[in-house]
């Protein structure tokens, strides 16, 4: 079964999982329901401090893991320009980076932020190396995909793409968050084990709504 609910700056639909208790605390397999709120409205969308209850570090390069649980965020900013930035400044390659990391085979969550510093640019091609490096994430159980900030683009102008075999490749999850529903899809989408998916954008296509509520 499937809950949906939209407004003009959020869509937030949850799976209804296995049952937790009314104060938020996972069963022993699980996240917990604290984890699966959305942003709120289009003035608090900025960049999360915490994901799925741990600290967000930024990943420039293997120079930039952290001892400890942090989930890492790849992404891409003109401060990389400013600085003598760890690593490559370009997106794909950092994020290849990652997924070759220690850290990367041990990580519960992961964060994708800004790909993009030239304006509007699909996330296929970030899809696509997700899902050919679908091995080195075996613990992923919850992934935000744009994770990006209104300084950094406007919501509407995030480019997305179909969804659905970035969720298959990832059987484990039960969080999936997305910013931005330019181009979004999630095309005969089917998942065992997710429990939430939250939308968040300036308006939510019915089409889109139908593909989610038909999963």
């Amino acid at each position: 079964m499937l809950k949906g609910g939209a407004s003009s700056t959020k869509a937030q639909v949850k799976s209804a999982g296995k049952a937790q208790k009314a104060d938020g605390v996972a069963s022993s397999t699980g996240l917990s329901e604290l984890y699966f709120s959305t942003t709120q409205n289009v003035s608090d969308i900025g960049n999360l401090k915490t994901f799925v209850g741990q600290k967000i570090a930024d990943y420039k390069s293997k120079k930039s893991i952290k001892k400890g649980n942090y989930v890492y965020k790849i992404s891409v900013s003109y401060e990389d320009e400013d600085e003598e930035s760890e690593g490559s400044g370009d997106f794909n390659q950092r994020l290849v980076d990652y997924l070759d990391s220690d850290a990367a085979t041990a990580a519960q969550g992961l964060v994708i932020g800004n790909w993009s510093l030239d304006g509007p640019e699909s996330c296929k091609p970030i899809v696509e190396t997700l899902i050919s490096k679908k091995d080195r994430l075996p613990s992923l159980s919850a992934l935000f995909f744009g994770e990006i900030g209104q300084e950094e683009n406007e919501i509407s102008w995030i480019e997305n793409c179909d969804m659905t075999p970035l969720l298959t490749a990832f059987p484990k999850l039960e969080l999936f968050r997305v910013r931005g529903a330019t181009n979004l899809e999630f095309i005969k989408a089917k998942h065992k084990t997710l429990r939430a998916l939250g939308v968040e954008s300036g308006g939510l296509a019915r089409e889109v709504v139908a593909q989610i509520c038909k999963a």
